[in-house]
């Protein structure tokens, strides 16, 4: 007996058979433009008021002039940041350059509010499914606002810094990477973004780029019709190739710049290799792997402790509820993976870069940011997994859940307000100068604080205040070949001066550099003698800072000279030191605001002034000169009074 013949399985439709997919309502879609736009001007309008009104601290300074000239700044440089801040500072045309650029990174904050919510809202109700409700853009709104009211990224938005210009760049190519699907002008513009990005910080790319394939995957993998169908890898190429074609475009208009020799020309990237060098950071030679694993724990529980500061403790559970829930879709299979890969990429790179920078003034909680960006997404998705629970006996419960979510957080920005602006914060710009104001003319000041070189950068050279001051960042000068060769370009007096010490030093870094050096002995020789020499300097009068002076006497140099506490600098004299100080001209109020908190950078520019005045309260003491004494003591007490 034969068996029976199965009937055959009715075979599926092919990609062109299959269902049209509805056209988008054009009134939904305007809807969602406009709450986007409103979300933009939320944020805009909650950031641009307390944006720092002169340069800020850590990178502002160098990045402010590296826009202003433009020029290129320290590695990997940032050339889609240094041009498009080089474009808005001369499209705004009031205010100063420092302001003006505080400015940009508000609006590029605000804009990558407005991309997570147009993400958010997309990975809510995917289309082509019917139109959001107010609900979905509810849940969109308040996952975009828990990321606009982070303490950290709040805080990157308002002063002069790549991080904002970069988070919306992300922000945007991930926006466009979720809707490519078939789409060769969103797969052309997901690239853009996306090579742009890469041009500006490529670590924290790499960090968010699992989530951007995440998003594209299934992008890709939907099913096309007629003109759209394409190969799996055409559909990869395109955006692909998109964006290392905008990364390298802008690196070599980075190359082309450094030829150009401008004002600040970090790294001096003017050859393949040498921009190689720039993009990869090879001139810190820092081994990020070399912690012990006490410090690297620590450094984990402090990233994790930000984590839950930014997001709080009902928005952290949101963000695990909504991701977890995305494995239940087996649409969401790959953005889940790509989720979690970038969260633990962030963390682990974050991690590294607190255990090898260890400094707290150092940017290291902005290297959270792709973190908090994808929390974001995350709790919107969580947010719609409760109101989904929620029984239908509560279901006004469940459609309020989200406005709630929303007035809480608009609260809490609210609260916060006067804590993160930083309308009134010039402690900076105040610290730079308070050191630069009171140096005689003509003056050689050798710096290795660079919360003093980098405004001093600023205000020399954009602002133009004591350009006669000949500034060297001592760090710099200690390992960097092409900096002593922008020097001898800048000042070939002092370089012709010093050429005796200068080459034989030189010679011995370029060996440094190029990773060859075998005798260590001979380059730290050299290097004492060109420090002696540089304090000996016939035309100008030397001053140092605290740190330069440490590292001065390091390597026995100016031990048989003298050092005068002047201001908030030393002053070295060879001989004859005289008997009295100048008067002091500081501008303390801002230092000492306490609206401002205990940050780090502010407790280490107090504790310059505070020592200074130590400095010169002894100097004084030695001398028997008790008025003297007495007045600096007032001002000591006035400035930092005991603590009970």
């Amino acid at each position: 007996m034969k068996p029976r013949r199965q009937k055959p399985a009715a075979p599926h439709p092919r990609p062109a058979e299959a269902a049209a997919a509805p056209p988008p309502d054009p009134t939904a879609e305007a809807w969602n433009a406009v709450g986007a736009a409103g979300l933009w001007l939320a944020a805009f309008l909650l950031y641009a008021p307390g944006v720092y009104p002169d340069v800020g601290p850590v990178d502002s300074g160098e990045l402010a002039l590296a826009a202003w000239a433009p020029g290129v700044a320290h590695a990997p440089g940032f050339p889609a940041y240094v041009f498009a801040g080089w474009l808005w500072s001369r499209l705004l045309a009031w205010g100063s350059v420092a302001w003006r650029l505080n400015l940009f990174s508000a609006a590029c904050a605000a804009l990558a509010v407005s991309a997570a919510y147009r993400l958010g809202l997309r990975l809510l109700v995917p289309p082509p499914a019917s139109p959001p409700s107010a609900g979905a853009r509810g849940m969109a709104a308040a996952g975009a606002l828990l990321l606009a009211t982070g303490p950290v990224f709040w805080h990157w938005a308002l002063t002069t810094e790549v991080y904002a210009f970069h988070s919306w760049l992300m922000a945007a190519a991930c926006c466009f990477a979720f809707s490519a699907a078939g789409r060769r002008r969103r797969q052309i513009l997901c690239g853009i973004f996306t090579g742009m990005a890469l041009a500006v910080h490529w670590v924290s790319v790499l960090a968010l780029l699992p989530l951007l394939l995440g998003l594209l995957w299934p992008a890709q993998a939907r099913p096309r019709s007629g003109s759209h169908r394409r190969s799996g890898w055409q559909e990869w190429t395109l955006p692909a190739g998109s964006a290392l074609g905008a990364a390298l475009l802008f690196y070599l208009g980075l190359m082309a710049l450094a030829r150009s020799a401008p004002l600040l020309n970090w790294g001096s990237p003017t050859t393949p290799e040498r921009l190689w060098w720039h993009i990869t950071a090879r001139q810190y030679q820092t081994n990020l792997f070399s912690a012990s694993g006490p410090e690297l724990l620590s450094a984990l529980g402090g990233n994790l402790a930000l984590w839950l500061r930014e997001s709080g403790y009902a928005g952290l559970l949101l963000v695990f509820w909504g991701a977890w829930g995305w494995h239940r879709r087996p649409d969401r299979g790959p953005l889940l993976w790509g989720w979690l890969a970038s969260v633990l990429l962030t963390l682990s790179l974050g991690t590294l870069q607190a255990a090898a920078y260890s400094h707290p003034t150092q940017d290291r909680d902005a290297y959270l940011l792709p973190l908090f960006f994808c929390s974001s997404l995350a709790a919107a998705s969580g947010m719609q997994a409760l109101a989904a629970r929620i029984p239908g006996a509560a279901k006004g419960a469940a459609r309020a859940l989200p406005w709630l979510a929303m007035a809480a957080l608009v609260l809490l920005a609210a609260v916060r307000l006067p804590g993160r602006s930083r309308a009134g914060d010039t402690a900076s710009a105040d610290y730079a100068r308070n050191a630069l104001r009171t140096v005689a003319p003509q003056a050689l000041v050798l710096a290795a604080d660079w919360q003093l070189v980098s405004p001093s950068l600023y205000l020399t050279e954009v602002c133009g205040f004591r350009r006669d001051v000949l500034l060297i960042d001592i760090p710099l000068w200690q390992n960097r070949p092409w900096y002593l060769d922008q020097f001898a370009r800048r000042d070939p007096g002092r370089a012709a001066e010093w050429k005796p010490f200068l080459d034989p030093f030189l010679s011995e870094l370029r060996v440094f550099e190029a990773g060859r050096l075998q005798d260590s002995s001979r380059i730290a020789r050299a290097y004492a003698g060109l420090l002696e020499a540089m304090l000996q300097c016939r035309e100008r009068p030397v001053y140092l800072d605290s740190a330069a002076r440490e590292h001065f006497r390091q390597f026995g140099a100016g031990r048989s000279g003298f050092f005068l506490p002047e201001g908030l600098l030393f002053r070295y004299y060879a001989q004859n030191p005289p008997g009295s100080l100048p008067e002091l001209d500081w501008a303390m109020d801002s230092l000492l605001d306490r609206r401002y908190g205990e940050e780090p950078i502010r407790q280490h520019m107090r504790e310059q002034h505070r020592g200074m005045l130590q400095q010169r309260l002894l100097f004084y003491r030695q001398r028997g000169e008790t008025p003297q004494a007495a007045r600096v003591q007032e001002l000591a007490d006035r400035w930092f009074p005991p603590q009970p």
